[in-house]
């Protein structure tokens, strides 16, 4: 195949429509490669062969091992890789055929994927042992109004939601700290930083140290 790129107009070597047009796509895939180079690291930490989970963190440490216990005992000889990630970047790998499955939370939109929904569970509100919510069964957003607040990720669906609700309410908080990961969330209020909305699964894991509420909002799990 034979394009040309320049003629000669003046003395000069002027573009063609087609040099542009490839100088574009070849652009495109000069900005594609930190991606590429991205999703080059997750595979390589799954090795070759097996089954690739993709996982949201909150599921990876509770929710996952216990299905995987059965799964082992059923099939002894499989071979799996977790590959533990934020939900788009999950959707990212699927929808790039480099992982076979993942659980993540909330649709993602696109259309290189499908997703399934698993289950839903309630958000909890965490907060210190010792806080002042100790005696409320449930956690609405004006009882967020004016504490000291531990925000997750602005990625994270459940900040979203939260954010959405807060704003819907009229409410502001003091968002003291953020972090994407619940389980630090949850490591800070246990240091009497402030109070925190959180996955149930993560939750869980400070039982004892904590003092848990249900929240007025939810936890989509889907597969993708």
């Amino acid at each position: 195949m034979k394009i040309q790129l320049f003629i000669r107009r003046a003395g000069r070597l002027v573009p063609t429509a087609e040099a542009m047009l490839l100088n574009e796509e070849v652009g495109q895939i000069v900005k594609g490669m930190p991606r590429i180079r991205r999703l080059a690291d997750d595979i390589t930490q799954l090795e070759a062969g097996g089954l690739a989970i993709g996982v949201y963190p909150a599921l990876a440490s509770i929710v996952l091992p216990r299905f995987l216990r059965d799964f082992a005992g059923r099939h002894p000889k499989a071979r799996m890789g977790i590959l533990p990630n934020a939900s788009p970047r999950i959707a990212e790998l699927t929808a790039g055929r480099q992982i076979d499955v993942g659980l993540i939370q909330a649709p993602v939109v696109d259309t290189a994927i499908s997703c399934d929904l698993i289950f839903e569970a309630e958000c909890v509100c965490v907060a210190p042992l010792d806080h002042a919510f100790a005696n409320e069964a449930v956690i609405d957003p004006p009882h967020l109004a004016e504490q000291a607040f531990i925000a997750l990720g602005r990625d994270d669906r459940t900040r979203q939601d939260i954010d959405r609700a807060l704003v819907d309410a009229g409410i502001s908080i003091d968002c003291r700290f953020e972090t994407p990961f619940a389980d630090t969330a949850c490591a800070l209020v246990a240091q009497g930083l402030g109070v925190s909305i959180v996955d149930p699964f993560s939750a869980a894991r400070w039982e004892g140290q904590l003092a848990i509420h249900l929240s007025l909002l939810d936890f989509p799990v889907t597969s993708t």
